[in-house]
């Protein structure tokens, strides 16, 4: 008779998250898991020699300028900054789960980027064979992170492109439902027909939005449907071009834009 064995295929932090859920639920008090800044090995055997003291769970939050393809400060490429953990966990007995993962990952936050001027091009394809190498070497978790673009002049915002202006919830729930997402929504609160907020009942928005009123009862609402922003009328170029900014700083990758007295017509 031939005995099967049954291999559990999902994500290492998956199965963690689960479980921290299911003891939360069952009435455990809360609990937080450790990420730790591997900047050395001995921090990484330290930190092993605490989690199974503790008997918790660890994960090691490295970034770009400490572990990656050259090596960062530590010496360590993502392939050697796994064996060194899985070395340390052996050598201390420690049978819990540990977790590689990289810490504000993307362009120009590693030093050489930003020392070098590198350019928005140039930065990305670092940033992607940073991600590729730790992904191969076993890596459970990558913190993204957009940044700013270090080359946009200061006080400029982002080129927006405006594709539609829809003056009820009826015809944004159309025009959402039948169009690819949008970076960047500016959203009304008081449309034509309801209130705004009845098209996050009616479909998903899957884009950045900026609620517009001229009143502040409704921020709280406002925040609570997603909104990155609130702006209130009148509202003034700087507000605007912060606003926008922030927007940008959200987003992975540049987005068009639009001429700021354009768009303050249009809000």
């Amino acid at each position: 008779m031939s005995k099967i064995t049954h291999i559990d295929e999902t994500p290492k932090l998956r199965r963690l998250l689960d479980r921290v859920g299911e003891l939360t639920a069952q009435g455990h008090k809360p609990m937080t898991l450790l990420a730790v800044c591997p900047n050395s090995p001995a921090v990484i055997k330290a930190a092993f020699r605490a989690a199974k003291r503790n008997n918790a769970p660890i994960l090691f939050a490295a970034t770009l300028n400490q572990v990656d393809c050259d090596g960062g400060y530590t010496g360590m490429t993502q392939e050697d900054f796994v064996r060194v953990m899985k070395v340390e966990a052996a050598r201390n007995h420690f049978t819990g789960p540990f977790l590689a993962c990289i810490d504000h990952g993307g362009p120009w936050l590693k030093d050489i980027q930003t020392l070098e001027m590198w350019p928005y091009e140039k930065a990305m394809e670092g940033v992607k064979r940073s991600y590729e190498a730790a992904l191969l070497a076993g890596y459970e978790l990558i913190h993204v992170d957009p940044t700013v673009d270090r080359f946009l002049p200061k006080g400029k915002i982002i080129d927006i492109e405006v594709v539609a202006a829809t003056p009820s919830v009826r015809a944004t729930v159309d025009f959402l439902a039948t169009n690819p997402p949008l970076d960047l929504i500016f959203m009304d609160v008081e449309l034509a027909d309801v209130e705004c907020f009845e098209i996050f009942r009616q479909v998903s928005v899957k884009a950045r939005v900026i609620m517009t009123t001229a009143y502040d009862s409704y921020a709280v609402k406002a925040f609570e449907a997603g909104s990155i922003d609130y702006l209130l009328k009148p509202i003034s170029e700087e507000a605007l071009a912060r606003a926008v900014n922030r927007c940008r700083e959200r987003l992975a990758q540049p987005a068009p834009g639009i001429d700021i007295e354009q768009l303050l017509a249009a809000v």
